[in-house]
């Protein structure tokens, strides 16, 4: 009986002990400081190479840098400075299917859309091209390449999301989203449905047909969507100002939704909230956890942490950082190896289980 109770103690003590140390701030493994562009951060599909893309350490000149995830050392800097661009904070980016091609959103000193497709295998500019004035002029806010094909979708930052031709820079074709300020977009694992994400609606778009699936009205802006690798649920961060959930307005929530038809899956859960502002999200390959980036005041200044959730219970599994800068966007090495976030100055890499958590 006594050693039955020691036992028990025992137990219990160690279980104690592996929570504290599962929940505990975990620093990241390598730290790239100084780098050349803060900004958006994005994995090849193959996981071989990651782009970094966002303002230079020159003024008003957009710079792309890519690094080797074997080794982590910087490449090729693109400086695109002869093409007369301006990166935003986190210039979207993303690869095309088959590794070769990674395109990055731009713009010019007068808000105009332009793009640059850098080659992977060579890392050099293969196209630079402007939205034609007066016509399309606005910078693109999201971006997103299908599985298949040389078009790639995304969108302004209102009223139409766009399919346009990465060879030329043309758009293919329009779908209209009336009073749609868009400020994310997700595309599906199969690379059939695109979501996006705006200041007042959630919306899935075929990619096939350019069509509309469905449209529903949101309480607040949705900042983050993901679609669930294995599942293809679809995750949503997003913002409740109507106080509908029967919260406080700016209410932070994180909701499931159908990928065919946008029915609410589960009810909604509460995001941290507070003090914390929400950057970014992604799921491991898994589906098992979801990832969440997150900056939160220190002082006088910004930190970063990004908190790992079970995406079912939304209990925190993991935690990364905190970093003592203000983040600009995450992501997660396709592998499963190495969860990435670009702060102010530099990149933070931890390398993890390969199971992403």
């Amino acid at each position: 009986m006594v050693l039955c109770m020691i036992r028990k103690a025992l137990l219990t003590l160690l279980l104690f002990s592996l929570q504290i140390c599962y929940a505990a701030d975990i620093p990241p493994s390598i730290v790239i400081p100084n780098v050349s562009s803060c900004g958006a951060v994005e994995f090849s599909p193959d996981g071989h190479l990651l782009v970094l893309s966002g303002h230079g350490t020159k003024k008003d000149v957009a710079v792309t840098t890519f690094y080797s995830t074997d080794t982590w050392k910087e490449l090729i800097p693109q400086d695109v400075q002869s093409f007369e661009t301006v990166a935003q904070n986190a210039a979207p980016v993303t690869w095309t299917a088959d590794s070769k091609r990674v395109i990055i959103a731009l713009e010019d000193g007068n808000m105009i859309g332009a793009f640059m497709v850098v080659s992977a295998p060579s890392l050099q500019v293969e196209e630079a091209w402007r939205l034609p004035n007066n016509v399309e002029q606005d910078d693109y806010t999201a971006i997103a390449a299908p599985a298949a094909g040389t078009l790639f979708v995304g969108g302004p930052s209102y009223n139409q999301l766009r399919f346009n031709d990465y060879r030329t820079g043309k758009t293919a074709f329009r779908v209209p989203l009336p009073n749609c300020n868009m400020l994310t977009i997700a595309l599906s694992p199969d690379g059939a449905t695109v979501a996006v994400g705006s200041t007042n609606s959630l919306t899935l778009v075929d990619v096939k047909t350019h069509s509309i699936i469905e449209s529903i009205p949101m309480p607040g802006n949705v900042e983050g969507l993901a679609f669930n690798p294995v599942t293809h649920q679809l995750g949503a961060v997003h913002y409740d100002f109507r106080g509908l959930y029967g919260h406080g307005a700016g209410t932070e929530f994180f909701r499931y939704f159908n990928d065919k038809d946008l029915t609410t899956i589960a009810k909604p859960m509460v995001v941290p909230g507070g003090e914390y502002r929400f950057v970014g999200m992604c799921y491991s390959a898994d589906g098992k956890s979801v990832y969440l980036l997150y900056n939160r005041p220190d002082g006088d200044t910004l930190q970063s942490v990004v908190l790992v959730k079970d995406p079912q219970t939304f209990k925190i599994i993991n935690t990364y950082g905190p970093i003592a800068q203000e983040a600009k966007s995450l992501a997660l090495s396709p592998d499963g190896k190495y969860l990435i976030t670009s702060t102010e100055k530099q990149l933070n890499i931890w390398l993890l289980n390969g199971q992403g958590n």
